[in-house]
């Protein structure tokens, strides 16, 4: 509350690391918030700011500025202000800086969320296939490679065993006696009789 004249040009009110909140003068009176209200008492010359639903943020250090026909400008005292109960808490004065409904952000965040938690499940699924199915094509080939490096069967070997076959002869049986080379050679000569032509042949028996 301050006291005024009406002929007194203006009257602000502050608060400290905020600025100006309210303005009067004789001509018009001003406000930033809509909670906040000047009271005027002509009676009693003094104009009065009220401040309804409080918020904790209100809390701070207030004082105003009396400036007259002359300029000359009087700051009162500073008056402490301690909001100590409420529920909402907010950055600023100016009602209309309200944070917006969290629950109208829940639902898409949500949805967002375990949307890319599934795609990064699958990813990881397909990645972790992939390497198992490398896995099981590097082992395949360790064996294959492994069985060719073994040495080959050996062969069987067959073996042929020759005998002698003996002809049991009895007493009967009697061997041809052997027959001594010859020293001498015989040398025998064929004279084989001159073939006639053919033609010649059927003359003959024709005449």
């Amino acid at each position: 509350m301050v006291h005024y004249n009406y002929d007194e040009v203006t009257i602000n009110w502050h608060k400290s690391e905020f600025g100006m909140i309210a303005q009067f003068s004789h001509k018009n009176a001003s406000v930033k918030d809509e909670r906040f209200k000047i009271l005027l008492n002509r009676t009693t010359g003094t104009a009065e700011l009220s401040i309804k639903d409080l918020w904790r943020n209100d809390s701070g250090m207030y004082y105003c500025e009396r400036i007259d026909t002359s300029a000359l400008v009087l700051r009162s005292n500073f008056l402490t202000l301690t909001v100590t109960e409420n529920a909402e808490v907010l950055s600023t004065v100016t009602p209309e800086v309200v944070p917006p409904h969290t629950s109208d952000i829940t639902v898409p965040v949500s949805v967002t969320s375990v949307s890319i938690a599934v795609l990064l499940l699958l990813l990881l699924g397909y990645i972790l296939f992939l390497l198992l199915r490398k896995t099981e094509d590097n082992k395949k080939l360790q064996s294959e490679n492994k069985h060719l490096d073994k040495e080959p069967w050996a062969l069987p070997v067959y073996t042929v065993d020759y005998g002698v076959l003996e002809f049991q002869t009895d007493g009967s049986t009697k061997i041809p006696p052997e027959v001594p080379p010859s020293d001498s050679v015989e040398y025998a000569t064929i004279i084989f009789p001159e073939a006639e032509p053919a033609n010649k042949k059927r003359r003959q028996e024709s005449l």
